[in-house]
């Protein structure tokens, strides 16, 4: 499965990393500021778990197959109308 890192952790790195090399200009502050906000926001998503995320995907998918079926079906019989009338 591999290591799961949490989502702020590489914006705080990499802020930290900025901060440390390069210094205080005014626009890398204004980066590194962005990054810390960006960290902070994704803190506060609720990231929905293993089974709502494949719940979800289940219902997409049954969904996308039936409309495909239906798309089909109704193309099938417009085109044999067509076919019927020239």
């Amino acid at each position: 499965m591999g290591v799961r890192v949490p989502p702020g952790l590489l914006f705080y790195a990499l802020a930290k990393v900025l901060e440390a090399e390069i210094g205080a200009n005014a626009m890398i502050k204004k980066l590194i500021n962005f990054l810390r906000e960006v960290r902070q926001e994704m803190d506060r998503v609720s990231w929905p778990t293993k089974d709502e995320v494949r719940e979800s995907t289940v219902i997409v998918l049954l969904f996308s197959l039936f409309f495909a079926i239906f798309i089909f079906a109704v193309d099938q019989l417009l085109t044999e109308i067509v076919r019927i009338l020239y």
